[in-house]
């Protein structure tokens, strides 16, 4: 390697054997090259060393095999704490040289820009393809991933750190922390670029195929928990893969050697992968048993069971009716308080201060997504088919009931029953107030809870999987063959695009409604599994030799909830895509797409892609877009910088809301109510436009409630202890032996 001197640093005879080695190794030719000090180590100096390390998958995060009694050990570790630098600041660093040229420093505004905009799409695609397997970790700090988090969506995010937790290798990002390898995955940028739009295709097809398969009944060997959800995916992969309409992309595929090849099917199976964790609870986070499921959230997910739900909001709204009704409007006379009423609504005005308020507060961020709880998990899954526009009309109202009656209606009932407490006598009333709204509160998680509502939680872990096949196929953008083409078309570049338009074309396939529309037998297609294939088989000797009487029954239509099995319909489980199951047609777009020639036929499986202008044409705008290191905070618009900021403060990644206090609390709701606020004056273009302006407005409501929710509770309790401290007083000096007081100083 030549240095910017003109001299050449040589590293051909590097011991790559273990971190310790590599670093001795290096510190050795560097004295021999004249550099005896590390901390002055030239900044192309260590990027020849970085490059080198990284060639040889030397692991600059392992600390296990430093001798403490080396001679030179105290200059490995200055080495190796200036190449991890290196690597997250590396772009950084060379802007501080640069400036320090010319006379200037760097600020905080260079280290946030040149540190959160560091990739490219050329660099996505040259580091994709490196070969992995052999490293103690996947990812290397300094790259660009893309990480599950709490809200159960892949964003951009940036490896900061990685290091062992007994035994199981976590990273950690600016974002998130502590995430497993499952969690973590290549950008989908650099792969789309690599492997073409193909096999993300192929997932939509995958996805439909399965839930044609699965069933809910059981004891059947196709029901959903009996059914190997990945084995069966994997093996459409293969039949996909080695189809011979395939030979392109297979021949790419294989080229591209192991570690390219898992980083794409992390991507494509990562969905399926979810649903077999959800069925197994392998991971030890869809324990269903445990958790407080609300009857609204089946409702919301599966879109049936309104009739109880119906019932239950009765309930919950005519009770504190017919008590707002009894104070309001009964003529009734109080005509003495008694001994210890006072000081036990003070009492309970403290705990609902200190305690339900945080409760109340907490419980709305779990219901709203930001917590790492399983009903929090739900919920995101539930927003992302919110937000792609895919839910029904019954899924839609009661995703909107949840929300409303898990946020809003408790603090307005709180309110409403430290009113009812203002004007009750006895401190058994008062306490008889407090336990029966706690029950009211709990209801429909208590009706959820009940062995006769969902025994074994079949239904709501039927409902995930569903759900996980609803966020996945796009089939509002299946709803003509000239959206279809557009949405992948765009992810190529002209002459790829172009292609793409002409084999579709010559498809002849029905546009409009009739696009991909149908629900066709597996006679209809290809493309089957081996028991696809003999089940067939068998089916049809059975039926020519024993007549139809013999044919195997059709899947079920199972529903969840409804007394009388009333408002069920449309709802069936495993049934919601049911009119997309056009094989024969699905089979001519599965090979539509081409295969992009961005990896060379002399391509060396493993190795890092070496990426030339002429090599390949990118996208409109490709060749300069820039990761950001979240698309949920990425600012697009002229508010997008304000947006950005209130979603860090939601989430917890600003320094005004890290810890859990009260006040951060409350800047998290404001944060809230800001960009629910703006929300409204969006156009709604995904989904039906009557529910979510509905939820719109129950959104902005229930998160402004939950603000006042403790200043009404810290005033009423104020104004309890103002008045008490005044009776006090009159006591002491008048000498009168009671305290009359008609009302209170905020009556």
């Amino acid at each position: 390697e030549i240095t910017s001197d003109g001299t050449i640093f040589d590293l051909d005879c590097l011991d790559a054997s273990s971190t310790y080695h590599a670093l001795s190794c290096t510190i050795h030719f560097l004295e021999m090259d004249g550099h005896s000090s590390i901390e002055s180590l030239p900044t192309d100096i260590l990027s020849i060393i970085f490059d080198k390390f990284e060639e040889e998958q030397i692991d600059l995060s392992s600390y296990a095999d430093f001798p403490n009694d080396a001679l030179d050990r105290e200059k490995c570790v200055a080495l190796l704490a200036r190449l991890q630098n290196f690597g997250y600041l590396g772009s950084m660093m060379d802007l501080a040289i640069e400036q320090s040229r010319l006379g200037s420093s760097v600020g905080p505004n260079d280290f946030d820009k040149r540190t959160k905009d560091i990739y490219t799409a050329v660099e996505l695609i040259e580091d994709a393809l490196i070969e992995r397997s052999q490293d103690k970790h996947r990812y290397g700090i300094g790259e660009w991933v893309e990480v599950r988090d709490d809200s159960m969506s892949w964003k951009l995010a940036k490896i900061e750190n990685t290091f062992e937790v007994r035994g199981q290798r976590v990273y950690d990002t600016e974002v998130d922390h502590d995430l497993r390898e499952s969690e973590v995955r290549w950008p989908k940028e650099g792969l789309r670029l690599i492997f073409g739009m193909g096999p993300w295709i192929w997932q939509q097809w995958a996805c439909l195929r399965l839930e044609n398969r699965l069933r809910y009944e059981e004891g059947h060997e196709e029901d959903f928990e009996n059914i190997d959800i990945l084995s069966y995916t994997k093996e459409l992969w293969e039949i996909w893969l080695t189809d011979s309409r395939n030979k392109s992309f297979r021949a790419l595929y294989n080229r591209i050697g192991t570690s390219g090849q898992q980083e794409l099917l992390d991507h494509i199976l990562a969905p399926f992968d979810l649903m077999d964790e959800v069925v197994s609870n392998s991971d030890g986070k869809w324990d269903f048993s445990d958790t407080d499921v609300s009857i609204y959230t089946y409702i919301s997910i599966l879109g049936s069971g309104f009739t109880e739900g119906i019932i239950v909001v009765l309930i919950q709204f005519a009770t504190p009716s017919a008590l707002a009704l009894y104070y309001f409007f009964s003529e009734r006379e109080v005509t003495e308080v008694a001994l210890g009423t006072r000081e036990m609504l003070f009492a309970i005005l403290l705990y609902y201060l200190t305690k339900v308020t945080r409760d109340t507060i907490g419980n709305f961020l779990n219901v709203t997504g930001f917590y790492d709880t399983l009903s929090s998990r739900l919920r995101s899954l539930r927003q992302i088919v919110w937000d792609n526009g895919t839910d029904s009309l019954f899924q839609s109202l009661g995703y909107t009931f949840d929300f409303v009656m898990n946020t809003g209606y408790i603090c307005i009932l709180y309110i409403f029953n430290m009113w009812i407490l203002f004007n009750v006598s006895d401190p058994f009333e008062i306490l008889g107030a407090v336990l029966f709204f706690e029950f009211l509160f709990d209801l429909d998680e208590e009706i959820a809870r009940s062995r006769w509502w969902d025994e074994d939680k079949r239904y709501i872990r039927a409902g995930v999987v569903g759900l996980i096949l609803q966020s996945t196929i796009k089939q509002k953008e299946s709803v003509t063959k000239t959206a279809f083409v557009n949405k992948y078309a765009k992810c190529m570049n002209q002459e790829h695009s172009k292609i793409f338009k002409e084999k579709m074309k010559a498809k002849q396939l029905p546009d409009g409604s009739d696009f991909l529309r149908g629900n066709e037998s597996n006679g209809n297609i290809g493309l089957l599994t081996i028991q696809e294939e003999v089940d067939m088989f068998r089916e049809n000797e059975k039926v020519k030799i024993l007549g139809d009487e013999y044919r195997e029954p059709e899947k079920k239509r199972v529903s969840f909830g409804g007394l009388g099995g009333l408002m069920r319909s449309g709802e069936a489980i495993f049934h919601r895509h049911e009119n997309f199951r056009a094989w024969s047609q699905w089979q001519e777009v599965l090979f539509c797409c081409p295969t992009p020639t961005i990896v060379p036929h002399a391509f060396k499986s493993g190795t890092k892609l070496q990426l030339s202008d002429g090599d390949f044409k990118f996208p409109d705008g490709m060749r300069a877009h820039k990761v950001n290191y979240s698309s949920r905070y990425e600012g697009r618009k002229l508010s997008g910088a304000f947006e950005n900021w209130l979603w860090k403060v939601l989430n917890r990644k600003s320094p005004l809301t890290v810890g859990r206090g009260i006040i951060a609390q409350i800047l998290q709701l404001a944060s809230y109510a800001i960009l629910s606020f703006m929300d409204l004056f969006r156009r709604t273009r995904k989904g039906n436009k009557f529910s979510r302006f509905i939820y719109k407005i129950y959104n902005l409501t229930s998160v402004l409630v939950q603000i006042c929710f403790p200043f009404v509770t810290a005033a009423l309790l104020i104004s309890v202890y103002i008045t008490e401290f005044y009776c006090i007083i009159n006591l002491s000096f008048s000498g009168l032996e009671e305290c009359k007081i008609e009302k209170y100083p905020w009556q």
